[in-house]
């Protein structure tokens, strides 16, 4: 009777480590080939931890002086714009790091921050980010240098 109980207890043992792999290789499965899913997928995949986690890190939150076409992330992970003097385009991001993801936030109550889905960003759906309330945001995750792609982003009525 023990070699039984042994029996199964070793093979519930291997199905469990067995079971195991599987997940880790199915999590770290992904789409293939050069298109920007497949880069996305790389890159998050790169970031994940053993156990099918990621590291969170703390988010720290920077306001942007007005009519900011450039600004640093490697400052903080989410950016809240102001009220712009006049019409402002994000057109760049400095001190990124591969793999980081950045957050920018609208606020103010008038000329808001856009970005063209062209140059250094790849915005997802046509005409790029042109919001037109406060509070519309867009996520990005760093690529490489001068390639940043939307990972998620709302726009109340465009």
């Amino acid at each position: 009777m023990k070699w039984l109980k042994g029996l199964v207890v070793g093979g519930l043992m291997s199905c469990a480590l067995i079971g195991s792999v599987m997940a880790e290789s199915t999590i770290r499965n992904g789409p293939s080939g050069n298109s920007k899913e497949a880069n996305v997928a790389i890159a998050l995949q790169d970031q994940l931890n053993t156990n099918g986690t990621w590291n969170v890190e703390e988010f720290k939150i920077v306001n942007l002086s007005p009519d900011s076409a450039t600004f640093s992330v490697g400052t903080g992970s989410v950016f809240y714009t102001g009220s712009n003097t006049a019409a402002t385009a994000i057109t760049d991001v400095t001190n990124g790091t591969v793999g980081q993801i950045f957050t920018i936030v609208v606020e103010g109550n008038h000329n808001h921050s856009t970005i063209a889905d062209s140059g250094n960003f790849n915005v997802a759906g046509q005409g790029g980010f042109t919001p037109d309330s406060a509070d519309d945001s867009i996520t990005f995750l760093i690529m490489a240098d001068n390639d940043y792609v939307q990972l998620y982003g709302t726009q109340t009525d465009n």
